[in-house]
């Protein structure tokens, strides 16, 4: 990785949103059939209402997450993409234990959180370490990979059985196990960030989210 421009702190990061964007490809699919299948009791003749409540809880989760994002320009995006992965871990555990409308609703929304964030502090990274040269190249294969991980996330939705069960077990399991292979991965290649003498701007003056003001190396 190292001879494409990308330290360890964009790999984990990388590997921390594959598992963010699969999760939402999974529960995206998942929960649309789920619903309109095997709806809540009492939600039969609102079977419309439930899958807008249910799925537009990530769509506010993004939104929540882009305006986290700002006020979290001063935190580590290191941390914070780990943070995400390992909250999207704990709800989706929480899911498999006792789903229900409410679970249901709290893993859409957090999830969605997370993409968001996650997203914001992988740019963030990439921004910060990866050579001027090699980055626009890096931000696209970084696209290509989450876009292919949301994709499989869907594939499995399709291809597990059609039982809220089931489907938050697989997933619960996967999650988990992925959350622990890229944070022990991490803390074995865990490496100190560069820093900058300034904030890196955005063109106009304006920091970007999720990066914090550092002092350039000598």
């Amino acid at each position: 990785m190292s001879a494409l421009g990308i330290g360890p702190d964009v790999v984990t990061a990388l590997r921390a949103n594959a598992g963010l964007r699969w999760l939402s490809g999974f529960l995206t699919i998942f929960l649309a059939f789920l619903v309109r299948a095997h709806p809540f009791p009492g939600w039969e003749d609102r079977q419309t209402l439930l899958f807008a409540l249910v799925l537009g809880a990530a769509g506010v989760g993004n939104a929540l997450g882009t305006v986290m994002g700002a006020l979290l320009k001063i935190a580590s995006p290191r941390m914070i993409v780990l943070g995400t992965l390992l909250a999207d871990a704990v709800v989706i555990l929480i899911a498999a234990a006792r789903f229900s409308i409410v679970t249901a609703v709290l893993v859409g929304l957090v999830a969605g959180i997370g993409q968001q964030l996650g997203k914001l502090a992988l740019d963030s990274l990439i921004q910060d370490t990866v050579p001027e040269e090699r980055r626009t190249s890096v931000f696209g294969r970084s696209e290509a990979l989450l876009q292919l991980s949301w994709v499989f996330g869907g594939l499995v939705a399709v291809i597990v059985p059609l039982k809220a069960t089931v489907g938050t077990v697989v997933a619960a399991v996967l999650v988990v196990g992925w959350t622990i292979v890229v944070i022990t991965w991490h803390t074995g290649h865990r490496l100190p960030l560069p820093r900058r003498a300034r904030r890196r701007g955005n063109g106009n003056g304006a920091a970007d989210p999720l990066s914090p003001e550092r002092d350039d190396r000598t």
